[in-house]
């Protein structure tokens, strides 16, 4: 193509406008391209740029039209051939005052900016998300520690052969399920302990598969690849199998004609240009794990709402909407990233990135306190059922006045002396009031207004040294840490709990060796 005569004769327009690295076109007032550049024909993946002329630009982006486009105005539009995300600058073409018809217009790829900032709002909107999550799982744990405990005294008091024992159980099974779904938002708002262990994925993904056959039923073909070598990682093994039990049955139910289930793993190294550009994660060793299903796929307005709690494409009664919710919390607290590609009548693949271990843990797998030491129900310890032989003196702080109610109950049953508050001020002037003797034990939610668990023990040690705490809150130990709340190794309890679970821990407390 000849733009002028000058450039014709110098020789070396053609030279500049394909080392030109943006895309650039020459487009007629009526959209229809002149000239293309080699950079151009590759945005568009085309093998030549005289394959683009003669052809409108709305042949190969969209949107279709660029009409209305101002002198020097920005648009974005994407490619039709390979998705690329591109901006684009038009300005006429010609010297100032010439009368002329010609655009030119400079594309530039801008893919990479567009997805890193893709992945950061959807970072972002899972944090908001998560935040809340978190903050309803914390008030439920409140409600259910509550209602469990009264269930489990009511239903004790009762002889099995009276009728509203019955019905007292089933109030404790269905606050078993809330528990259980709680746990769920908790560990997507990652407030749930993950208890981690490095062990071999791939061993874990070919123990796994015989429990995974039955699931997916017959119609639907399972593949295990597993990588070379031992994928180890380090995360909690059962939360692991649990998702990809989930992550099997979503495929499964997007194979309702049948199809293959495909479940591999490689390992990869991300560099620090692709750490940056992700931006969830950071250069190193990984282990790709990627769960892919032939089935009828999805639509990206369900794509971007996938991992959000209760959202669920099945039917009424067929699903809560939190299995691919624990996935998501089972990744994040793994250390690693999620990626999903689908599209309707292509399939599903979720491809998890899970930092790579050295060498297998040789501690024992359980959860685990703050302090270091093995959670109550893995120690040997003297529970004391319906026997009055304490003789500590605890006090109770928590702005909840059932828990409260309920944790005091708990303790004058066993025989310690009480004493309790709703509130950090109001402990301290308890406190400042009681009869002189010690006080063994503060027994404190970890977040209350005004002034915190740990705010309020440092308050309450200047008058009483020796004086042992136990922090309890429906976050977990490591949330606390992480938001500030608490520091260094505490006694935690987490909500909800039994009485049985809180005289167990109060025990330990106050007999620890410091």
């Amino acid at each position: 193509m000849q733009l002028t005569q000058a450039s014709s004769k110098a020789g070396s327009w053609d030279d500049f406008f394909q080392a030109i690295p943006d895309g650039v076109l020459i487009l007629t007032e009526g959209g229809t391209i002149q000239g293309a550049n080699e950079a151009a024909a590759k945005l568009f993946e085309a093998r030549d740029g005289r394959l683009l002329e003669g052809t409108q630009l709305s042949d190969w982006v969209v949107p279709a039209s660029v009409d209305g486009t101002g002198e020097g105005a920005l648009r974005e539009m994407q490619a039709r051939a390979g998705g690329r995300w591109l901006e684009m600058v038009s300005a006429a073409a010609g010297s100032s005052g010439e009368n002329c018809t010609n655009r030119v217009v400079v594309l530039r790829d801008i893919t990479r900016r567009k997805r890193a900032m893709e992945q950061r709002l959807q970072a972002e909107k899972m944090d908001s998300i998560g935040r809340l999550s978190g903050t309803i799982a914390h008030n439920f744990n409140n409600l259910l520690t509550v209602i469990t405990s009264y269930a489990g005294l009511a239903r004790d008091s009762l002889v099995p052969a009276d009728p509203v024992r019955r019905f007292v159980e089933e109030i404790s099974k269905a606050t078993d399920r809330a528990v259980d779904v709680t746990r769920q938002l908790s560990m997507f708002s990652r407030q749930q302990a993950a208890a981690p262990q490095v062990f071999c994925l791939n061993e874990m993904l070919v123990s796994l598969a015989d429990t995974l056959k039955p699931l997916i039923g017959d119609r639907v073909a399972m593949s295990l690849q597993t990588s070379a070598g031992r994928a180890l990682v380090r995360a909690n093994s059962g939360l692991w199998e649990q998702a990809l039990v989930n992550l099997a049955m979503n495929a499964r139910d997007a194979m309702p004609d049948g199809g293959c289930l495909t479940i591999s793993t490689v390992q990869v190294e991300i560099g620090t240009e692709e750490a940056s550009r992700r931006g969830d994660l950071l250069p190193g060793s990984y282990i790709r794990l990627e769960v892919r299903d032939s089935g009828t796929g999805m639509a990206p307005e369900v794509k971007q709402h996938l991992f959000e709690p209760f959202f669920t494409t099945k039917g009424r009664g067929k699903g809560l909407g939190l299995g691919l919710v624990t996935v998501y919390g089972t990744v994040q607290q793994s250390g690693g990233a999620i990626d999903v590609q689908s599209e309707p009548g292509k399939g599903t693949s979720i491809s998890m990135l899970l930092p790579r271990a050295e060498q297998i843990d040789d501690r024992p797998a359980g959860d685990w306190t703050g302090s270091g030491k093995p959670a109550a129900e893995a120690v040997a310890l003297r529970v004391f059922d319906g026997q009055a032989i304490a003789n500590e003196t605890v006090l109770v702080v928590d702005d909840e006045p059932e828990l409260r109610e309920l944790a005091a109950m708990t303790l004058r049953n066993q025989g310690y002396t009480v004493l309790v508050a709703a509130n950090g001020e109001e402990a301290l002037l308890v406190s400042r009031e009681h009869d002189g003797s010690p006080i063994h034990l503060l027994l404190t939610d970890a977040i209350m207004p005004q002034m915190g668990g740990q705010q309020l023990l440092k308050r309450l040690q200047q008058d009483h040294p020796d004086l042992r705490s136990l922090f309890i809150s429906g976050y977990t130990n490591e949330s606390l840490v992480w938001q500030g709340e608490l520091a260094g190794a505490v006694e935690f309890l987490q909500k909800p709990f039994t009485p049985k679970g809180l005289i167990r821990r109060v025990r330990e407390v106050l007999e620890a060796d410091i």
